[in-house]
């Protein structure tokens, strides 16, 4: 699969186009435009009906995918995010998993496998609810998010703080805790809230803008 992102950089789209008969797993509703002679399927991206359910009650109906396959050489698909921002293309490597924000996935090809990952208490605070996607295999996958997409890489031993709202992905090499910025004082004085620290080696993308300001500063009013 070859990915080409254009419309950058506020309200970008991702062009997949495939060889004849190969795959590519697409988050629902994420469709744009897509060529002639493409087969499209439902699919929640994972294997077992027990797994399939599990992960549509818990993730969400962001979880599930359609499978597009092209019946010609050269097909393609167009995919939108939800929000407006940038797309990143990243490559799996069976030895360099990324651990991937709950709805950041937009999309990803064959070889690479999702696998929901409980995240305990530290998945709660970092606001995936209780679960992270973990991408493995061989492939590429396609993140979105809400502005543009930094990555920062940490040597092995330096340390990164990033806000939780800004948080898309990270290496699953990577150790991190949650918790707030200085003491709950200070946090609430600068309303910087809840921050991860992630310490290398390994990769961390942040998005430029957090959902959470957005929704805030269209209902002030909503608790």
């Amino acid at each position: 699969m070859n990915v080409e992102v254009r419309c950058r950089p506020a309200y970008a789209m991702a062009y997949c186009r495939l060889d004849y008969q190969e795959r590519v797993f697409v988050e629902r509703e994420a469709m744009a435009a897509m060529s002639d002679h493409v087969h499209v399927a439902a699919t929640t991206g994972g294997t077992g009906v027990a797994r399939a359910l599990f992960r549509q009650a818990t993730v969400g109906e962001g979880a599930l995918f359609s499978a597009y396959t092209a019946e010609v050489q050269d097909a393609w698909v167009a995919l939108c995010p939800r929000t407006p921002g940038d797309i990143a293309t990243v490559m799996i490597e069976p030895d360099d998993c990324l651990v991937v924000q709950a709805g950041s996935l937009l999309a990803y090809g064959e070889g690479v496998q999702p696998h929901v990952r409980y995240g305990g208490l530290r998945g709660i605070l970092m606001r995936e609810g209780l679960l992270f996607i973990k991408m493995s295999g061989s492939g590429i996958a396609v993140l979105s998010a809400y502005g543009g997409i930094e990555r920062l890489e940490l040597a092995d031993g330096e340390s990164l703080i990033v806000d939780t709202g800004h948080l898309v992905a990270f290496s699953d090499t990577m150790d991190y805790e949650v918790g707030p910025l200085g003491s709950i004082a200070t946090s609430a004085l600068t309303g910087e809230g809840l921050v991860s620290r992630f310490t290398g080696p390994g990769v961390v993308l942040i998005q430029t803008r957090a959902e959470a300001q957005l929704r805030s500063w269209l209902s002030p009013d909503r608790k």
